[in-house]
């Protein structure tokens, strides 16, 4: 969950992705989590929203992961995207691998 509060209103894509992994996970609000937000969430739902909230608006995802020597096609995207992350397959690190784009490889 941390991961998706970082990646927050910087890049959707990214932390949409840790933020359905988290809630797949039915993680709890930690006092590391805390600490990782810098802000007092208490109820798993808010910290939910307002990681949502920041992606929702964010309008320079393309910019920022370009800028950063991390940008990728639409279809790379997709394929990020479409890669179910699931407990059960936190081994298949080949499948892994092979959905992140290019430039996210090395």
């Amino acid at each position: 969950m941390s991961r998706a509060y970082e990646f927050a209103g910087l890049a959707p894509t990214i932390s949409n992705k840790f933020l359905q992994y988290a809630i797949d996970c039915d993680f709890e609000i930690t006092h590391d989590l805390k600490m990782r937000t810098n802000q007092d969430f208490d109820d798993k739902n808010e910290l939910v929203e307002h990681i949502r909230g920041l992606n929702a608006v964010c309008n320079c995802e393309e910019k920022i992961l370009t800028s950063t020597g991390f940008w990728s096609s639409d279809d790379e995207m997709n394929r990020f995207v479409d890669f179910l992350w699931d407990y059960d397959r936190l081994g298949d690190w080949e499948g892994f691998l092979e959905s992140l784009p290019q430039s996210w490889r090395n």
